[in-house]
C-alpha cells in the first residue's frame, strides 16, 4: 500500500474506534459511511455531527416522556 491508502486506512479505524465501542465493530462496521465521512473536511464532518445533534434534540422535545 502506498502512504494515502496507509493513512486512510488508518483514519478510517481511528472513526471506527471513535463511533462505536469495540465489541460491535466487527457487526456494525459501514464502509460507505466510513468513506463518505472521511471524505470530508473535519468541519464539514463536525457540521454533520451537530445537525443530527439538534435533530435528535427535536425528536425528543416534540416526544416528552412526562
Amino acid at each position: 500500500m502506498d502512504q494515502k491508502a496507509n493513512q486512510n486506512a488508518a483514519d478510517e479505524q481511528d472513526l471506527r474506534d471513535i463511533m462505536l465501542p469495540k465489541e460491535e465493530q466487527e457487526e456494525e462496521e459501514d464502509p460507505t459511511l466510513i468513506r463518505w465521512m472521511l471524505s470530508m473536511s473535519p468541519a464539514e464532518r463536525l457540521a454533520v455531527l451537530q445537525q443530527y445533534v439538534r435533530s435528535v434534540h427535536s425528536i425528543r422535545d416534540a416526544n416528552p416522556t412526562s
